[in-house]
């Protein structure tokens, strides 16, 4: 090969990134909350004991964002949809605890899914150019997969009913 062949081949660049200890370990969370407007997604991870919930994660998506976040959930999460739930709903309130840190949210505008025999982690990025930041780690049973995926598709229903031009 001659010195010109040579300095035309590039090596494939990939995205740089980081994470810090805190996001690594990731968080366990057994519920899960949406609410929306109309151009952006707050989606909140709950750990809820009783009555109590302590908000361990708060992403934020646009609605675009949340559409491939919903197609996600429904290719890797298999199993029936809309199950009857085994959890009995109280007509009480649950009380929320939050820490600012973790209330005023974190932008994603990528997700993953990877699972082991046991539970499932969801890593929520953010990428701007060839940086990559995992900004929440999520770690759910399958059952809370489950519902996950079956709140995010019943809220992507309501948003695409209140804003019917916005999604194509």
């Amino acid at each position: 090969m001659n010195k010109g062949k040579k300095k035309g081949l590039q090596k494939k660049q990939k995205p740089e990134g980081a994470v810090g200890p805190h996001i690594y370990m990731g968080v366990y969370s057994n519920a899960v909350a949406i609410t929306h407007t109309q151009n952006e997604f707050s989606v909140d991870f709950l750990h809820q004991l009783g009555q109590e919930a302590q908000l361990v994660s708060r992403v934020i998506l646009s609605p675009t964002h949340m559409v491939a976040f919903g197609k996600l959930l429904a290719d890797k999460i298999k199993g029936p949809k809309k199950r009857g739930s085994k959890r009995a709903k109280s007509k009480e309130e649950i009380s929320v605890i939050a820490s600012w840190d973790i209330a005023k949210g974190v932008y994603s505008n990528i997700a993953g899914i990877h699972e082991t025999e046991e539970e499932y982690v969801i890593d929520f990025l953010h990428q701007i150019g060839r940086e990559v930041h995992i900004v929440s780690r999520i770690i759910m049973t399958a059952s809370h997969m489950l519902r996950c995926r079956d709140v995010v598709a019943k809220n992507l229903s309501k948003y695409r009913k209140a804003y019917p031009n916005k999604l194509k």
